[in-house]
């Protein structure tokens, strides 16, 4: 098999964008993202906060020309025994690579509670795989969206670091309807979520997903005008750019992080520029 090429910045038509047309590429990703999510769903709610399922951060690769394949599934053994399995996917755009993610997902874990023998170890492997996937774009593309409004880390990610019972229940109130004591279901060519009244031929609709307009996403909060904004020289440490995006933004530090395309605050070497991008981000609208 051929070898991939090198792994590459992403690019636009071959030209490398400026920081205005970042800026401006992101915030219109970032609007028709929040409008695809929020009409199909494709998040849970976890703990009052909203994270993207494998198909909104597909669509943000969609969005700017990148797929994903799986390079390998490999199973993690402990003791000479199977326990769960490992995979690597790799983003790809016009034959380049651009990106890759690995995730491991034990036998232990939620995809595969219920599950005996082979339907088991099948539930892992695909779950390894959606992980690393979602993983890879978390990587690339986390900035897109914390700019519509959702969370950075994808939603399998949370329900394989929080407790069982707390992603059941909230899965649980979403989806159960509490006047007819039963579940709401969308399959098929349902358009929403539904579900049949017993002893009648009428169906009772689960309420859609209100409008919402996160203004403290793209401007300052109330009580702080623009003007206030601290300059880049105000922000003389990663303290100082915490407190300015929390303040201002109401962002909390790994959405800071995020947006600023790090991973620890310990990358944040230059919090006065990091501002700068953030600020200009948010008040892009």
């Amino acid at each position: 098999m051929e070898p991939r090429k090198a792994l590459v910045p992403v690019l636009t038509e071959g030209i490398e964008l400026t920081p205005a047309e970042v800026v401006e590429r992101a915030v219109e990703q970032a609007r028709l993202l929040e409008d695809i999510v929020n009409k199909t769903v494709q998040y849970v709610v976890i703990e009052g906060k909203k994270y993207l399922e494998v198909q909104a951060w597909q669509t943000i690769g969609a969005f700017n020309g990148i797929h994903a394949t799986t390079d390998w599934v490999q199973p993690v053994e402990r003791n000479g025994e199977i326990v769960g399995y490992e995979a690597k996917v790799t983003l790809i755009k016009n034959g380049l690579e651009v990106g890759s993610g690995i995730m491991t997902c034990g036998l232990d874990e939620f995809p595969c509670r219920g599950k005996e023998g082979e339907g088991k170890h099948k539930a892992a492997r695909s779950a390894a795989q959606t992980w690393a996937e979602s993983k890879a774009y978390r990587m690339n593309y986390a900035y897109i969206a914390v700019l519509a409004g959702y969370q950075p880390t994808p939603a399998d990610e949370m329900r394989g670091d929080i407790a069982p019972s707390i992603t059941e229940d909230k899965a649980s109130d979403e989806n159960w309807c509490p006047k007819h004591k039963t579940e709401w279901f969308k399959k098929g060519k349902m358009k929403w979520w539904a579900h049949p009244i017993a002893d009648s031929k009428d169906w009772c609709s689960k309420p859609r997903p209100e409008e919402i307009q996160n203004t403290s996403q793209t401007r300052p909060k109330a009580g702080k005008p623009i003007s206030d904004l601290p300059t880049a020289e105000d922000i003389k440490n990663v303290g100082h750019l915490f407190s300015a995006c929390k303040n201002f933004f109401g962002m909390m530090p790994d959405e800071v992080l995020a947006l600023a395309g790090k991973e620890r605050k310990e990358d944040l070497t230059d919090p006065g520029g990091a501002w700068e991008f953030i600020k200009d981000f948010k008040t892009a609208a």
